[in-house]
Order: C-alpha cells, then structure tokens, then sequence
C-alpha cells in the first residue's frame, strides 16, 4: 500500500497528538479541532453528488460511502483515535461497491484487496480523540447502515476534559467526583488513573449499549503498546539516590552493579516506573529476559502519563465488550506473538503506542478474523493483501521518530522518550541526526509541520538548544564523549549558563575523567534542577557537591538558625578571619565551612569562604558561596543592617567578575543590575558597579 506513504505528510497529524491542554492558552486550529468541530456532523453530502457522503472533519481520512448503501454490501466503520487512523483509508481496502471506485482508487493507488467481495470500510479514526469523542462519531456511523463497528480507544482516555461550555464542565466535575472518591483509599496519582479508567468504561458501555440498540455487531480492539523500548514520556528521577547511581553504573556499562542500584530504589518505591523500566534493561542486557518482562510490565502499567494501554487499560476493554456481548479483536495479544519475547518494542512500533506501519496487513486481518470467530458473517475470507504492499523505508520511520523526540522535548529536564527515539533514529538513520543537528534551519526541514507540531516549531529556535542537549546526551550515553562534549557546548553558546545543559555538559565532563566537581558543586545548589545535580554528583563519587538542594515547591532556603547556633557560627567565623591573617587558608576555609553549617545565613563566613576559593582558582565553588553570601543578607531579618547590606553589595559585585570570566554573559549583566538596583548609596563600590553596567 506505497499510496498511503504520500499520505503521511497529512495524516502525521493523527500520530502526533499530545494531550490537550486548551484552556489555559487555546491554539485556535486545536480549539476547533477538538471543541468545535465535535458539534457537527462528522459525514456530509458531497456537493453535486447526490447520496455520496464523504468524512468532513480536519483532519479526517479520505473515505466516502453511498446512501441508500448499495445491494450486497457489508459496510464497516471504524471509529476511534490515532491508531484507528494508522490504518489509513479504508476505502483501499474495499471491494469497490462504491460509486466512482475507479477514480478514487486512481487518486489513492491500486491495492489487492483479495476476497474481499462485498466488503464496504469506512475509517472514521481520528488522532486526540478520546472516548466521549470517538463516542460522538459512532453515534452518527450507526445511522449510515452499517453491518460492523470497530473500536479503537484506549490511549488517550488520560486526561480531564479542557473544552468550555455546560457538557465538558459536567464531564469535569465526574471527573473530579471519582478522583476525589478513589483518593479515600489510595494515592492522589493513583486516584487520577483510576478515575481515567472509570469515566473510560463508562463510555465503552455506552458505546456497547448503542451498538446492541441498532442491532449491529461491534468489535472492541484492545491496543498494544511498546514495552521494551519505551520508557515513560517524561525525566528520569535522578534526584533519587539510589536510581541515580544505577544510572550512572548503567551507562558505564557496569550492568549488575546498576541493577542492584535500581531494585534499591525499587525497595523504597515500588510504583515508580523508571526503576522498573531501568532494572528491565540491566536484566535483559544480562540475558535474564523472563525476569526483564515483569520489571517491563510493571513499567508500563506504574506510567503516570497512561498514554500507553497497559494491563488494565487492556483488562477494561475486554470487560466492558463481554458485559455488552460484544467481539474483541485481541491486538495486544497479536503483537506479543510478533515480537520477540513477547515484549514490543522499536522493532515493531514507532513510539509507545503507534505502530510501525507494515503491521497495519495483520491488524486488519485480525480484526476481521475476531468478526469471524464471533459468529459475523461475511468477513471470514477478508485479506489485507501481500506485505510487499505494506511497506516503509526506514527514513521514513526514522523522520516520524524525528517528529516524535522534538515533540516532547522538555526544555526544564531531559526527556526521556525523547531520547529513547533520538538513539534509535542514531542506530538505524545516523545521519539524519547529523543533519538536524547541523542548523535550526535543517531542522525545521526534517520536521512534519500540521496541527499539533506548527505551534511548537514557530518556537524552533528557543528550543533549539535543548535538542542539542538531548542529541548530546545520546551521544554521552552511547559512549561518544567527544561528540557529546561539542554538542553540549554548542548548546550552551545557545543558551549560556542554563542549568539542565551545564548538568548534561558536566556529566560528559566526569565520563571523560575531567575535573568536574566545582560545576557539580554548583549545580547542586540549582533549585531548578531539583537535587538531581546533587544525587549524580554522589553517584560519581563527588561527596563535596552532594548537598541537596531544594525542590520544586520548597521554601526559599534553609530554616533560619536558633540563637545559640547563630552565637557559635559568629565566633567560628571570628577564629576563621584570625587564621585568615595568620595565612592559615586551610584552617580558615574548615572553620569557615563549620560555622555555615551551624548558620546557613552566615553572611561573613559565606565571603571568607568565597575569598579563600578565589585565591586558589576554584572559581565555581567562589562563585556559589558569593552569591550564597550575597542572597543570605536578604533571605534572614536578622542580616538587614548597613554593614552587611554592603557585603551583599560586595559579594554581587564579586559574582558579576567571575560570571563574566566564565563567560556567561546574560547571569553575569542580570547580576549586576539587581546589584546596582540594590546598592546603598554608602556602598564604596557603586560607581565602579554603575560603569560597568553602563559599559555593557
């Protein structure tokens, strides 16, 4: 079926669905798609061709029937979201019943559609539709005639409804009723997937229901998913100690160390999905793949996104099909008999969820043969044709692979279904990863521009780098520290000083035996990078920049100090500046060290500290106590007189030196313009401050 491959520019659209998130920002064209579009009619009457309808929603396939349906014909629709459309057109599947076949199959391409005598496929499949939608156009199919309904639904069931008017704020508040019920009893992420499945079921009966009331036989499709390759759509949690060691041992290539790592961090989280995902690796790379499939499943059914039909998703389908008599076409079942071990993977499948496009012969053919089995007349004969028809290059694979990376690029973490796709595009089509790399401009090129990828490629080139980012963490993963470290810094000219690409850059660095601690050191007091810095710094033995930092939500630093600790930092920090003047920097910087401990807003201590790391050339760990001891006069009440007001002063002005030596240009201009904005008129070093600011 090579036809449909001049298609997928088109119907890329109906694979690249993220969930929808209209209503903080509506995007008009996903507004439409999703809001308004629903509340017409799906078909429509071709202008100028009475009886002929055709598919009208965007976005739709190019499918069309006649009304009265022609004698003899036994018509199928197809309803349900990406997969459902995957399938492409029916009508080249058709027996030809339909009125102006042969121009139609002109304009599509030829394809043998074997026995198939009769046999009449409409594919309704419409990619981000989730159950109450896919709802919608079953609702309408069942008034055109039809002999069988097909379903396909199940992957996007994950999310609240985000269009307004009084239907969706009802279906929002069911939503809420059930996971404010399932909270009683459980954890908040789980009550939101149980309350998924729940308001998921529902509509599968409703569907069921319909079906029996028009007396048409339905199939339900449970839906596959890619286990082996796919971990979930978002970070990995390298702010875990233990799984951020296995991390680390793992791409070292020291396999069982990593896997003990991984199942220590599963003995204190047992639902969390990338322990399972990472011990699923470390065993199959062992060559225990029987153990691998449990840690695999788990991962999948732990995957707090649900946008890959797991074990209970699954479960689900074939429950709501037998309480309404209805037929299951068992596809997650066909792909584990495809795949090897029973675990889908890139093999087999496109991301977590879309499969490679050559399967479409045998999940058509096993839908009609489910028909069969269930006693449906008319459909046991039916074929898909050779596989020599259904076949894609692997560049094409490879630029939906593309799509799918850029997509979910995270520009706060690295992602790590981003990645997972970005080292299976380098084992299969490595150079089309030179050329993305290349420029912005070549990029945008290699990207499929519709619906749901335009909005995100206008911002192309503010994400720019963070693709570098990831490009240059397969690299590092892979082994290609050289190539990695060039990618990093061509990022980081990008966007200097961002934090998640100095921890990619740093870890290239610590792989390549480089000095790494003083970036660790910094970056682990980063509130942005949420104590992964810290926890990968430990996992590469740098004890000194293992200090947690702060996470999302935490408070604005550490808890002021009670009176007697601030008394006894006072006077180690005394006895620090005395063995300051007495050239003992060693003791000094120990002393030093001890009285932050006892007052984390030790001001005085936190610039001896800067001064005695200056001197020496640590710039960076000079850097993080100057800012710290800058920040520190503000964050404590206590710190807020004249005196220290300057230091702050000082220290500000200190960090600016040093951010510009590092060359990071932008951190060092914001620096000291809120240093000048703060400055005392008493402050010595206001002029020199107020030149340089005005110099830049």
């Amino acid at each position: 079926m090579r036809h449909f491959l001049l298609m997928i520019p088109a119907l890329f659209s109906a694979l690249l669905c993220p969930p929808r998130a209209l209503a903080a920002g509506p995007d008009a064209g996903m507004r439409d798609y999703y809001c308004d579009d629903v509340k017409k009619p799906f078909f429509a009457e071709a202008p100028g061709e009475k009886g002929g309808f055709v598919l009208r929603r965007t976005g739709a396939l190019p499918d069309a029937f006649m009304m009265p349906k022609p004698a003899g014909t036994k018509r199928v629709f197809v309803v349900g979201e990406s997969v459902a459309a995957l399938l492409g057109p029916g009508t080249a599947l058709s027996s030809g019943r339909i009125k102006k076949e042969g121009l139609l199959r002109n304009m599509l391409g030829k394809s043998a559609a074997g026995d198939n005598s009769g046999i009449e496929i409409i594919n309704c499949g419409m990619g981000g539709y989730e159950s109450y939608r896919i709802y919608g156009v079953l609702e309408e199919a069942l008034k055109y005639s039809p002999d069988l309904v097909v379903v396909l639904s199940g992957n996007n069931d994950t999310q609240e409804e985000s269009c307004p008017g009084l239907e969706c704020e009802l279906r929002r508040r069911k939503f809420r009723l059930f996971e404010k019920y399932f909270s009683l009893s459980g954890a908040p992420r789980e009550a939101v997937k149980k309350a998924s499945l729940k308001m998921h079921e529902a509509m599968l009966l409703k569907m069921g229901a319909a079906a029996k009331k028009a007396a048409v036989p339905i199939v339900f499709c449970t839906l596959p998913a890619a286990v082996r390759d796919m971990p979930p759509r978002q970070p990995a949690p390298l702010e875990n100690k233990f799984f951020a060691a296995g991390y680390r041992l793992f791409y070292a290539k020291k396999t069982a160390g990593a896997l003990e790592k991984f199942k220590l961090a599963l003995a204190a989280g047992p639902r969390e999905p990338f322990s399972s995902f990472y011990a699923a690796k470390a065993l199959e790379q062992l060559g225990r793949e029987k153990e691998a499939a449990a840690y695999y499943a788990n991962a999948l059914n732990f995957d707090p996104a649900m946008s890959r039909a797991g074990r209970e998703r699954n479960d689900l389908i074939r429950r709501a099909a037998s309480v309404k008599g209805a037929c299951v076409a068992d596809l997650e079942k066909l792909f584990q008999g495809i795949s090897p071990g029973g675990l889908p993977g890139f093999e087999d499948f496109t991301d977590g969820m879309h499969w490679n496009f050559p399967h479409d012969k045998e999940v058509w053919e096993e839908i009609f043969r489910s028909a069969g089995r269930c006693g449906i007349k008319g459909f046991e004969k039916f074929t898909a044709g050779p596989p020599s028809q259904w076949a894609e290059t692997s560049s094409g694979t490879a630029l939906k692979r593309l799509g799918y990376a850029f997509s979910w690029l995270d520009e706060r973490d690295f992602n790590e279904a981003s990645l997972a796709e970005l080292a299976r595009i380098k084992k299969e089509q490595p150079e089309l990863l030179e050329k993305a790399g290349s420029a912005p401009a070549q990029l945008e090129k290699l990207l499929i521009n519709n619906l749901w990828s335009a909005d995100r490629i206008k911002r192309l080139k503010d994400i720019y780098p963070f693709f570098l980012a990831h490009l240059a963490e397969t690299e590092r993963r892979a082994g290609n520290y050289a190539k990695a470290l060039s990618l990093s810094d061509k990022a980081l000219a990008l966007k200097p000083g961002h934090p998640l690409l100095r921890l990619g850059r740093v870890q290239v660095v610590a792989d390549m035996g480089g000095k790494a601690e003083d970036e660790f050191m910094a970056l682990s007091r980063e509130r942005s990078l949420n104590g992964k810095a810290a926890a990968l710094a430990a996992a590469y033995g740098f004890t000194n920049a293992a200090a947690p930092a702060p996470g999302r939500g935490a408070s604005s630093g550490p808890e002021p100090a009670s009176k007697e600790n601030v008394e006894l930092s006072k006077r180690l920090s005394d006895q620090a500046v005395d063995k300051i003047f007495a050239k003992d920097f060693k003791a000094a910087e120990e002393l030093s060290g001890k009285a932050v401990e006892k007052n984390p807003f030790n001001s005085e201590a936190l610039m001896s500290l800067c001064y005695l790391r200056r001197k020496d050339g640590r710039t960076l760990l000079a850097l993080e106590a100057c800012k710290r001891a800058s920040a520190s006069v503000y964050q404590d009440p206590a710190n807020q007189i004249p005196s220290l007001e300057i230091l702050s002063c000082d220290a500000a002005f200190e960090s600016y030196k040093m951010l510009n030596e590092l060359g990071r240009g932008p951190e060092a201009a914001a620096v000291l313009e809120q240093c000048v904005k703060r400055a005392p008129a008493s402050w010595p070093g206001l002029d020199a401050a107020k030149a340089a600011l005005k110099a830049r």
